[in-house]
């Protein structure tokens, strides 16, 4: 009775480790809005930050584009395979004011990636690019 048992749980951990590889990241992003802004825009762009600290622990990022003019950053785009296979588990949001009268928010995820689905999916878009060529 034992050796069945043990031959189940055993069968069992197989399983489940075959059926769904996601792992779980956490990320950070800030966001200092102006005055102007509103406080739901600081916290969806935020949000989006810290998903892309996500993506970007999961190492799934496909091509980047940063463009920087006199030494200030005006454009930073990120183009992610885990948009799809990102599942937020939880997310918290701060908010603060800064002396100048506008708003940081800082939004704090813990999210699941299905490593097996980003990699299908990379490998796809790279087919797909590769076919371009």
């Amino acid at each position: 009775m034992p050796r069945i048992l043990w031959l189940l749980t055993a069968l069992c951990l197989c399983l489940t480790s075959v059926v769904y590889a996601a792992e779980t990241f956490c990320g950070v992003g800030e966001y200092y809005a102006e005055p102007t802004e509103t406080v739901q825009k600081a916290n969806d762009t935020a949000l989006r930050e810290a998903m892309r600290r996500v993506s970007e622990q999961a190492a799934v990022a496909l091509k980047s584009r940063s463009v920087a003019i006199d030494n200030i950053l005006t454009t930073d785009e990120v183009e992610m395979a885990t948009a799809s296979v990102m599942r937020i588990i939880d997310r918290k949001f701060t908010i603060d004011t800064t002396p100048e009268g506008g708003i940081k928010s800082t939004a704090t995820i813990i999210a699941e990636v299905d490593m097996d689905k980003a990699e299908e999916m990379a490998n796809k878009l790279l087919a797909e690019k590769t076919k371009k060529k």
